[in-house]
């Protein structure tokens, strides 16, 4: 988790920004960070490091890490999209905490986030893991088939959906975040704007000047695309 080893980050950042050649006006990458060690960094330091976009796990609503409250996802993703940062957001399907009573509730809870793009994959036990185990032990493993070791897989039975129902829910939530936003190539040029009137603003010149112009070309060669 490259987001947790701030040195490591802040010592890539620098040898973007002094790239003569590229710098921040061209370079950019994408971190995989948790929404704890999201939370460690203010949005406007992820710019000046490098940081285009983000890939981080949004736990169901009901799930025993969600229930512990110690970070306001929905307002740290916002955050970020304000400042420029592209988000992914990963979610599973297929919880024993997800019933036929309340996914409507946690797929709406992952609508509201308005990620830019999802990946979005039904929950899968992995040999060596405690969910593994667990799920072993109450005769839910599936017989091993290599063409189900995928993120739309069925190696598990869940406890309160069939395959094909959890195969309707992700196929759901992907239609249902097109018909509330857009299409994701819509989704990252809001994001790029607002990056560009952030950095507009910014009285560091590293944004102001070299992030700005990183910033202009995104949304430059999106509006191409747009019609």
């Amino acid at each position: 988790e490259l987001l947790l080893r701030q040195n490591k980050v802040k010592a890539l950042g620098q040898l973007i920004r002094n790239d003569e050649r590229f710098g921040l006006s061209r370079m950019s990458y994408l971190a995989f960070g948790t929404l704890k060690a999201l939370s460690l960094w203010d949005p406007e330091e992820l710019l000046l490091n490098g940081v285009g976009q983000i890939w981080t796990g949004i736990e169901s609503l009901y799930s025993y890490y969600n229930k512990k409250g110690e970070i306001d996802s929905k307002v740290l993703i916002q955050t970020l999209h304000e400042h420029g940062v592209e988000t992914q957001l990963s979610w599973i399907v297929g919880d024993d905490c997800q019933t036929r009573e309340n996914i409507d509730a946690d797929i709406d809870n992952l609508i509201g986030y308005a990620p830019c793009t999802t990946q979005v994959a039904i929950l899968s036990a992995t040999p060596g893991t405690a969910l593994y185990r667990r799920l072993q032990k109450e005769g839910r493993v599936r017989p091993f088939a290599p063409e189900e070791a995928c993120l739309l897989g069925n190696n598990i039975d869940s406890l309160h959906f069939t395959h094909e129902e959890r195969l309707e829910i992700v196929a759901s939530i992907h239609h249902k975040l097109y018909e509330t936003y857009g299409p994701s190539l819509m989704r990252a040029t809001k994001v790029f704007m607002n990056g560009y009137e952030h950095c507009l603003k910014s009285q560091n010149p590293y944004l102001r000047v070299h992030r700005l112009e990183y910033f202009r070309k995104k949304i430059q060669s999106h509006m191409t695309l747009i019609k």
